[in-house]
């Protein structure tokens, strides 16, 4: 599994288990054990009660026009020792996917089988049957209205607060999370012993979840498209996947309440850009040098730039500046009175100010224009976690990216963001840099008073300031 994971989830390893508090059994699993006939009976009764909730409400999809859905897939909530979200407890053998990990043992799954398997592991660890000792840290199954729990638990807080009065022929903008998290694991080096019998292994286990993968975008594609229209590509995070959609209020609550696979639903929120320092436009006796042969790059993600500016000028990297907006392919700064790009480009070749720059000047990096905020300093992308995946595909020379757009609302304490979360899946695969202006400018102070190179930063990953 990637190391910054969307979601927060079971990581398989190899190796002894790691248990906590010394390894005890918490009290809850060792009640359970003394009394398998009644645990087991417990949950027997709340899968039934599932189920039966799940057959009635799935026998009226058709005549309530709702888009299809698999019988056998279902959803549930349920409880688990919680010091067990860790390699020990494999969920997959009771049938279960797991699509969100909440707090204290609390999972959002979905059974691929109609609990089929999970009855079957119920029904042995009456028995004492070999492989299902762990029903004892199966603590609870939630049987109560799940229309009421996944909505608390899918929203956001802003539309958990309307729920209630959404009606069917409303319209919303949305950003939809899907979980997937079905890893690879290391690609086998064929080289070693036995290496290329596992690769082979690998290679179809990969086959196999990309058709596993593109099965499931369909199923979600068709399934929005039943209730509107998509505003983005899907983007690929790893354990998930999400996208930009707007549908009715009717495929809002159907998508809510009975879609398995999602586990975030939030509206679409605008982006707002960093606050700058004003710069300085003047430097007596100043002569400025292109950057080096072989100097960095800093993508700057912003309004677009005063290119012909005497002070940037010898720092565009031309000929490769984009614009990413629709219908508009100028990446100048058309921002009145100059826009945050501009700004923030020079504040990164002149850290501490031009005015404190006397004589010959070498300028440390090369700008590349990204060009991504209108001419009202707004960010027409409604999906910018696509907008990133464009951005690094097409500047793979480019290792730092200076990105001071930012979501309006405050950061989320459940899932990560799409937009961060791809952000880190790029930063790992690429071994790149997203950082805000402000950091830029400290960063470039620091490596012109210590004398070490841009480069040295681009040996391995960091987290991404965004």
């Amino acid at each position: 599994m990637e190391k910054f994971a969307h979601l927060k989830l079971v990581i398989r390893k190899t190796g002894l288990a790691a248990l906590l508090g010394g390894g005890k059994e918490p009290p809850e699993t060792k009640k359970n054990k003394a009394d398998r006939q009644g645990h087991s009976g417990k949950l027997q009764q709340w899968v039934a009660d599932i189920k039966s909730n799940w057959e009635r409400d799935f026998s009226e999809r058709e005549e309530n026009e709702l888009a299809p859905l698999d019988k056998d897939i279902v959803t549930v909530f349920f409880q688990i020792n919680p010091s067990l979200l860790l390699p020990t407890f494999d969920l997959e053998a009771f049938g279960i996917e797991i699509i969100s990990e909440e707090e204290d043992g609390y999972i959002i799954g979905a059974s691929a089988d109609n609990f089929r398997t999970l009855e079957e592991k119920i029904a042995g660890f009456i028995q004492k049957d070999h492989a299902t000792a762990k029903i004892a840290d199966l603590w609870q199954i939630i049987d109560g209205n799940r229309k009421e729990w996944r909505a608390k638990h899918i929203l956001s807080e802003e539309l958990f607060a309307k729920w209630v009065k959404i009606r069917d022929d409303d319209r919303f903008k949305l950003e939809v999370s899907i979980a997937f998290a079905k890893p690879l694991g290391t690609r086998p080096d064929p080289t070693k012993r036995g290496g290329e019998q596992r690769l082979q292994k690998y290679l179809k286990h990969q086959e196999q979840r990309d058709d596993a993968l593109m099965d499931r975008q369909n199923h979600f594609e068709n399934f929005i498209s039943f209730y509107g229209t998509f505003l983005s590509s899907l983007v690929e995070l790893g354990d998930s996947f999400g996208t930009q959609v707007e549908i009715s209020g009717k495929g809002l609550k159907d998508l809510v309440e009975n879609y398995p696979f999602v586990f975030e639903v939030v509206e679409i929120d605008e982006a707002s850009v960093e606050e700058t320092d004003g710069q300085e436009t003047e430097g007596d006796e100043l002569e400025i040098l292109p950057p080096t042969e072989g100097a960095p790059i800093v993508g700057v993600i912003d309004s677009g730039i005063m290119e012909g500016h005497k002070y940037l000028n010898a720092a565009i990297d031309h000929g490769r500046s984009v614009s990413y907006l629709d219908h508009d392919t100028s990446t100048a700064d058309h921002v009145r009175g100059g826009g945050h790009g501009t700004k923030v480009a020079g504040a990164i070749i002149f850290p501490s100010g031009v005015s404190s720059v006397r004589g010959q000047y070498a300028l440390p990096c090369y700008i590349r224009n990204l060009r991504v905020l209108d001419e009202n300093n707004s960010l027409q992308d409604r999906y910018p976690a696509y907008l990133m995946q464009r951005i690094v595909d097409g500047n793979e020379d480019c290792k730092l990216y200076n990105l001071s757009v930012a979501s309006k609302t405050p950061f989320r304490l459940k899932h990560m963001s799409s937009w961060a979360a791809v952000i880190d899946k790029l930063t790992q695969r690429y071994i790149i840099h997203f950082i805000s202006w402000k950091y830029s400018v400290s960063l470039c102070k620091s490596i012109f008073r210590e004398g070490y190179k841009l480069s040295a930063l681009f040996r391995q990953p960091i987290l991404s300031h965004s």
